[in-house]
């Protein structure tokens, strides 16, 4: 029997798998009974970590309509000027996609939390700087995430009183709720975190968006290099 091993072309290049390679006509790879494929480790990635020292996530939580979103843009907009690769997981985004079969009893909201925390743990791993924003409204949730992302996780509190919420209401949800629909919106329970549970405290009723941005950002800059 022969054996046939991969054979790498000399004109071309590329990279697969973390290799560098070349290759030098379109069917990309040839095959080859004598000459055996020799792979090169790509240059490293300085932004890369291993996924035990992987960056902190910081995980915005609080009311619909508090400004988590808006905040978590400004930390994001901030990260990509300089450079750094950044995923931004919005509570709402995730539930049009990934989360989508998922109602707003209390088992559902566990398991979209459990999804975001898994999601957001892999991707610090791979070297992404993360961030989230989710309601997390209960303490149950909250202690399913810790479970999941341990010391890795910083608690960003986003604190709006529900009237000022009602009032601001962006994306139109408190309106539909009291229209009769979203019902969840007006009645769910909202365990408020004490001073002790939060990484950072953000009380976006009293300051605005650009003020608790830039406490944000100076706050978060010390945890990276």
């Amino acid at each position: 029997m022969r054996h046939w091993e991969t054979r790498r072309q000399r004109d071309g290049g590329g990279i697969l798998g973390g290799f560098q390679f070349q290759c030098g006509n379109p069917r990309f790879l040839a095959l080859n009974r004598t000459d055996r494929f020799q792979p090169q480790r790509a240059s490293p990635n300085p932004h890369l970590v291993s996924p035990l020292n992987t960056f902190p996530i910081h995980w915005l939580f609080g009311r619909s309509s508090a400004g988590k979103t808006t905040l978590a843009k400004i930390l994001q907009s901030h990260w990509r000027s300089q450079g750094w690769p950044t995923l931004l997981l919005d509570g709402d985004d995730l539930r049009s996609g990934v989360c989508a079969g998922l109602g707003f009893s209390c088992a559902d909201r566990l398991e979209n939390h459990r999804r975001m925390a898994e999601i957001a743990k892999l991707a610090a791993s791979q070297g992404l700087r993360v961030i989230v924003a989710s309601m997390a409204p209960e303490q149950v949730q909250r202690r399913t995430v810790e479970q999941i992302l341990g010391p890795a996780l910083k608690w960003i509190y986003v604190h709006a009183p529900l009237s000022l919420c009602i009032q601001r209401d962006p994306k139109g949800l408190y309106r539909t709720a009291q229209a009769g629909q979203l019902s969840h919106m007006l009645n769910y329970p909202f365990d408020e975190p004490t001073a002790d549970e939060v990484w950072l405290w953000l009380d976006s009723g009293a300051s605005d968006a650009a003020s608790c941005g830039a406490r944000l950002v100076r706050a978060i800059s010390p945890s990276f290099p």
